[in-house]
């Protein structure tokens, strides 16, 4: 139970157990995807009632593509030796969704894939993720991209992990964690345009 709340809690990617070596596929006894947000209304910007400003999942956007994150680049949380990962690739696709690929050290792999909504109106952008498989979390947060540099931070918000997501105004860095003690910038993830 303790991996289920811990990976629901956080986002950026799924969440793989690193006590159970037998599973290189992370299923379902314990990893999940920690990607999740709101992409279900407004999912290909034709409306706007998914809270963001409207700006479409994907098409003409700097987010769009596939993005790396490994080594020092991993949020904090993730580089702890209670998740362990290696890498996670993510692949922003123009028509709204996502695929995106985790992998520990000790060789677990898990797949995750959702839709997506941005707004672009303010600097860093937000972020909407609706996870879909391998089940369904909705998550909230920030990205920018400088170059060819992806800076992401977001947070599972339904479950309700008792967590407030970063805001543009709180910059990265800001999400707030009632049932987890955060660092500034424990979750804030850097992706290389691959």
């Amino acid at each position: 139970m303790r991996i289920f709340l811990i990976c629901t809690l956080l986002a950026g990617t799924a969440c793989a157990p690193d006590d159970d070596k037998s599973d290189d596929t992370g299923s379902a006894d314990g990893a999940d995807g920690s990607d999740g947000g709101d992409g279900a209304d407004g999912a290909d910007g034709s409306d706007g009632t998914d809270g963001s400003d409207g700006t479409d999942g994907g098409a003409d956007i700097d987010l769009v593509g596939a993005w790396r994150s490994e080594g020092t680049d991993l949020a904090p949380f993730f580089r702890s030796s209670f998740f362990d990962y290696k890498s996670i690739d993510v692949d922003f696709a123009t028509d709204g969704t996502y695929s995106g690929r985790v992998e520990t050290n000790a060789g677990q792999v898990q797949d995750v894939s959702g839709t997506y909504t941005v707004g672009e109106s303010t600097t860093p952008a937000t972020i909407n993720i609706q996870q879909l498989s391998p089940q369904e979390i909705r998550s909230e947060g920030i990205w920018q991209v400088d170059g060819a540099t992806l800076s992401y931070e977001i947070v599972t918000v339904d479950p309700d992990q008792g967590c407030t997501p970063a805001t543009p105004e709180g910059g990265f860095g800001s999400t707030t964690c009632s049932s987890v003690p955060l660092e500034a910038g424990d979750l804030t993830q850097f992706y290389q345009r691959q």
